[in-house]
């Protein structure tokens, strides 16, 4: 039996997003910190990114230059990233922005070769119970 496919809505996103980041744990960001790379930008790669939301939360709460590359199966979410892009990182470095279209459970590991940081928390939330 094929698993279902669930689809989120990019408005229900807009209207979730205030709420998902007010629950986010502020204080991991605080230990990342320590883990990011000088003299580079920092990689992130966000699976099952939608448009973005975990870009323009994490973004400015790094103080360091950033690439994100956001991967969904859903063009339409990663279209509004355009919209909406992630701002200035926090120490006012730039932060660029690249999106993936895909299936992410057929995601071959050598596109994320250069990733010094994955998110998935919205991957997360779309995982049932087995």
């Amino acid at each position: 039996m094929a698993a279902e496919v669930v689809r989120a809505d990019g408005d229900w996103l807009a209207l979730r997003e205030p709420a998902d980041a007010a629950a986010r744990a502020s204080e991991l960001v605080e230990a990342l910190q320590q883990f990011l790379p000088t003299g580079r930008p920092l990689v992130v790669h966000d699976l099952g990114a939608g448009t973005g939301a975990m870009a323009r939360w994490l973004a400015p709460r790094l103080a360091c230059p950033q690439r994100w590359v956001l991967h969904d199966r859903d063009a339409a979410l990663l279209a509004r990233v355009s919209t909406f892009p992630p701002p200035t990182a926090g120490d006012g470095s730039a932060v660029s922005v690249e999106t993936r279209i895909g299936d992410i459970t057929r995601l071959p590991p050598e596109l994320l070769g250069d990733a010094d940081l994955l998110t998935a928390s919205a991957l997360l939330d779309m995982m049932g119970a087995s």
